[in-house]
């Protein structure tokens, strides 16, 4: 064995039923973890796919195989996995038999896997979710040819050729002749987990007295474009693990372990700028329990210190804050604030409204597009000496997945009298890249609903499929009997599936 490189969450063991190759007990580990294998000089090399590490391979780089220069293979979306249910020894349960279910927001046919692993509750959500985002991903590879003289790219390599849109693609073999053909699947992601092995878990002793602990559950997006629920609880003295179990079929949906980081607003909280920091702003919180710090401008740009406000809207806006001081008892003030982050919509709260840190002691439940725009009610089991449970109804409020406002919104009369509108569409997914060309669609096809408005009364809606729209002056007698000198205007990117998006407005002139 070669070597292994260092991958979360932690394996504490792996069943193995026969005696077999290494590389055939390995197999449930490698797909897990999304390993990628070869043989080495000295013996088997297990690799990761490293989003750090790229190489980038223009066309003319590649060789001439046995058929096409690039051969491109998708699956069909309607058949991709929706659920995954993930078959585990856990650990804390004298070694039984576990399962942890991983929802995607499309899809709806099921998935099972069995590894054999021996993994904590918390680690085998993480390996569910990485498993269906690698079942879903991987259906979507590349064939091509490198020259001899590439003998660098092995298996495990990310690669980016150039034309081949969402990328990159991991290298998952290679076979050597006169040139090296390569097969490659798109990357389904990483596992985050944590990075040292935690201490294992005693049985804890449940109070006394029964307890109602305070349990918060915000609706916001997901980083795959759909949404998810995010829960955290607390209680003093706490009663053991909170089982969050569904009310239909009683299953567990996820378990809380630990205390997280609850409040309120100590003051209201107006609206604030967006994709800026905002200085001048301030956010003070009454937290039930814990404790809150400053952190680093960078940090906090990477997705520390984020709290979820409760708004007047009845929905959540995600905030970021650099700086946290100590006013009171378990009160602080947040300055340096990142409003809005992750698409949630930037709006006031008034005093009193639910606040939540989002962090590791949170879980989170993935919501289907199908329950959008409804109520989902949980029953929540405090530790083991809870045998009723009490219901949680929370609002799956569909904005929080319609499709974001655009931005850079224009309107410019030209010399024959029309008035040429411009915007810029944004994206819940691959919004915040740097490279160059446009970001990814979130939905397909594209299209966008413009509509126009004249002292707050609507007088003309329109369709378009690309980002601008020429009002022309024909259209402008039509709406207002000559040209037009003033109006508003809004501009939603349209769903095909949740329908029009979120709302921008432009002023003209």
């Amino acid at each position: 064995m070669e070597k292994i490189d260092t991958r979360v969450p932690l394996v504490h063991g792996l069943g193995v039923e026969a005696v077999t190759s290494l590389r055939e007990a390995s197999a449930g580990l490698v797909e897990a973890l999304g390993l990628s294998v070869r043989d080495g000089e000295t013996g088997i090399v297990w690799r990761a796919g490293d989003t750090r590490a790229v190489s980038q391979l223009a066309r003319d780089e590649l060789a001439a195989g046995e058929g096409a220069i690039v051969s491109r293979k998708r699956g069909d979306w309607a058949e991709r996995a929706g659920r995954l249910t993930l078959s585990y020894s856990d650990r804390d349960r004298d070694y039984q038999t576990a399962t942890a279910l991983a929802v995607a927001p499309r899809g709806e046919r099921y998935a099972g896997a069995e590894t054999g692993l021996v993994l904590d509750p918390a680690d085998a959500g993480a390996v569910a979710e990485a498993l269906l985002r690698a079942m879903r991903r991987g259906e979507d590879g590349l064939d091509f040819a490198l020259p001899p003289s590439m003998l660098a790219l092995e298996a495990g390599d990310m690669v980016a050729v150039e034309g081949q849109a969402d990328g990159p693609f991991v290298i998952g073999s290679v076979r050597d002749g006169a040139v090296r053909q390569v097969a490659a699947s798109a990357h389904g992601g990483t596992i985050n987990g944590v990075t040292s092995a935690p201490e294992r878990r005693t049985p804890q002793v449940s109070p006394p007295i029964a307890v109602t602990p305070v349990i918060t559950i915000a609706h916001l997006p997901a980083a795959d474009g759909g949404t998810e629920l995010v829960a955290a609880a607390m209680s003093d003295p706490w009663p053991g693990p909170i089982s969050l179990r569904d009310t239909e079929t009683g299953a567990e949906l996820a378990r809380l372990t630990g205390g997280g980081t609850l409040g309120a607003l100590e003051q209201p909280l107006v609206a604030g700028p967006t994709g800026m920091w905002d200085r001048a702003g301030e956010i003070v919180v009454a937290l039930h329990g814990g404790h809150l710090a400053s952190a680093e401008r960078q940090a906090v740009l990477a997705a520390s210190n984020r709290l979820a406000v409760e708004t007047d809207g009845g929905h959540w806006e995600l905030v970021g804050f650099e700086n946290a001081e100590l006013v009171d008892v378990s009160t602080y003030r947040l300055r340096g604030l990142l409003r809005g982050q992750d698409g949630t919509r930037v709006d006031a709260a008034a005093a009193g409204n639910r606040v939540m840190i989002v962090n590791s002691t949170c879980v989170r439940l993935a919501v289907p597009q199908s329950a959008l725009g409804d109520t989902r009610t949980l029953l929540a089991y405090a530790g083991p000496r809870d045998a009723e449970g009490a219901a949680l109804g929370v609002d799956v409020d569909i904005g929080t997945a319609l499709p974001l406002a655009p931005v850079h919104l224009r309107a410019v009369r030209d010399a024959s009298g029309d008035i040429v509108l411009s915007w810029m569409r944004r994206g819940r997914v691959g919004g915040n890249g740097w490279t160059y060309g446009d970001i990814p669609l979130d939905v397909t096809p594209e299209r966008y609903r413009v509509s126009i408005h004249i002292f707050g009364a609507l007088v003309r809606v329109e369709e378009v499929g690309t980002p601008g729209w020429v009002y022309s002056e024909a259209q402008q007698t039509v709406d207002f009997g000559g040209s037009s000198s003033d109006f508003t205007f809004t501009i939603q990117q349209v769903s095909p599936v949740l329908g029009a998006g979120l709302a921008a407005q432009g002023v003209y002139p």
